[in-house]
C-alpha cells in the first residue's frame, strides 16, 4: 500500500486535457461553446443579438470575432452581444463565432433563418354590415384565433402551412386537443368583461429545423349601442351619429339602434319621455301641433349575459314658427 499511494495521488492530480473540439466526460462530448440568440424565433428583418455562452471558457478573458455570411462583423472581448440584422423571408444568415482563450481557439457556426407566424383574431360579435374595422370579442363570446405561418426552407420556398405542427397554449398550459399537424385554427370563448386571456402558438416543421412563434391577448370589448339617423331611401346613415341633442330637420325622423360587440343580436327597448315605446331596433318620432319643444329618448340593448348590456339616451328638439301648443310621439 505504501508503494501504491504515490501512484494513486498522481492519478488524482493529473490535469484534464482540454480540446478545442470539446470535452469528454462520463456523459459524452460536451461542447464548450454555444451561441445564444435573442429573440429565440426571429422574424424577417428583425435585429437579433448573438452572444457566446460557455460553462468552460472564461469569456471575460477571451477574444471574440463574429462573421455573418463570410463578412467579419465584430472583433472584441468578453461576452457582450453583437447585433445582426436579418433579411427577408427565405433568407439565411450563416453566423460564425470564434473565441480564443487560454491558448485555444473555439469556433461555432449556426444558420439563422427568419420565420413568421401571426395570430389573426376572428370574433363572432355584432357589427354593422360593411363595418370597416374588425369585430371585437364580446364577453364570453365565441371567437377563433387563426395562425398565418410563413416558414421557408433552404430553397427559399414556403413550407405548406398545412404540413406544419401547431402547438397552442393558454398561458403556460398546452391545449393538447387543439394542437397538432395542420391545426392552425383555435376555437375559444372570450373571458368575462375586465379579464384577459393570453394565448400563444408555435408553428414548426416536422424535423423542428424551422420554428415560429406568436402570442395574442384576448380582452373582450364593452358592448355598446349607438344611434343613427335612418333615411327611407339611403338606409342607415352611419355618418349621422346621434348623441347629446338632435334637432328635427322636418316633422319626423327615424332613428335606428345599432349594437356593437354583442355575442348575438340583443333585445331593444325604447322610451320616450320615460314611457316605454318600441321594442324594435328603430323608432320614428313625429312632432305634432305648433310651437317648439323637446323630448327625451333612450334605448337599451340587452344581450345573452349580464355583461352584455348597454344604453343610449339623447334629446330631440323640434321647432315651429306657428302657435304655442305642441306634442311629441314615438311611432
Amino acid at each position: 500500500m505504501r508503494k501504491a499511494l504515490p501512484l494513486l495521488l498522481a492519478l488524482i492530480c493529473l490535469p484534464l486535457a482540454v480540446s478545442a473540439q470539446g470535452f469528454t466526460g462520463t456523459s459524452g462530448t460536451v461542447d464548450p461553446l454555444a451561441i445564444d440568440i435573442t429573440p429565440q424565433y426571429p422574424r424577417p428583418y428583425d435585429t437579433i443579438e448573438i452572444a457566446p455562452s460557455s460553462n468552460v471558457i472564461d469569456l471575460a478573458a477571451s477574444t471574440v470575432s463574429v462573421s455573418v455570411n463570410g463578412n467579419r462583423l465584430y472583433d472584441g472581448s468578453g461576452s457582450a452581444p453583437t447585433a445582426v440584422t436579418l433579411g427577408g423571408a427565405g433568407s439565411a444568415a450563416d453566423i460564425t463565432m470564434t473565441v480564443s482563450w487560454n491558448g485555444s481557439t473555439y469556433s461555432k457556426t449556426v444558420t439563422v433563418r427568419p420565420t413568421e407566424v401571426d395570430i389573426v383574431p376572428e370574433a363572432a360579435s355584432t357589427v354593422p354590415l360593411m363595418y370597416p374595422g374588425a369585430a371585437l370579442p364580446a364577453p364570453e363570446g365565441a371567437m377563433r384565433l387563426v395562425a398565418m405561418a410563413d416558414l421557408r426552407g433552404a430553397n427559399g420556398k414556403q413550407v405548406p402551412p398545412s404540413s406544419l405542427s401547431y402547438t397552442w397554449k393558454q398561458d403556460a398550459r398546452t391545449l393538447e386537443g387543439q394542437s397538432g399537424i395542420g391545426q392552425d385554427v383555435l376555437s375559444i370563448a372570450a373571458p368575462n368583461l375586465y379579464r384577459e386571456d393570453a394565448y400563444s402558438v408555435t408553428a414548426a416543421t416536422a424535423d423542428g429545423s424551422l420554428v415560429a412563434e406568436d402570442s395574442f391577448t384576448v380582452a373582450p370589448a364593452t358592448p355598446k349601442v349607438l344611434v343613427y339617423v335612418q333615411d327611407p331611401l339611403l338606409g342607415t346613415l352611419f355618418d349621422s351619429l346621434v348623441s347629446g341633442a338632435f334637432t328635427l330637420p322636418g316633422a319626423e325622423e327615424t332613428f335606428v339602434a345599432v349594437p356593437y360587440f354583442f355575442s348575438t343580436t340583443p333585445a331593444f327597448a325604447w322610451t320616450v319621455n320615460g314611457t316605454a315605446s318600441e321594442t324594435s331596433p328603430s323608432i320614428t318620432v313625429r312632432a305634432t301641433g305648433t310651437g317648439q319643444g323637446s323630448a327625451s329618448l333612450s334605448v337599451s340593448a340587452n344581450g345573452a349575459s349580464a355583461f352584455e348590456q348597454s344604453a343610449n339616451a339623447f334629446t330631440v328638439n323640434f321647432n315651429s314658427s306657428q302657435g304655442s301648443s305642441n306634442s311629441f310621439f314615438g311611432l
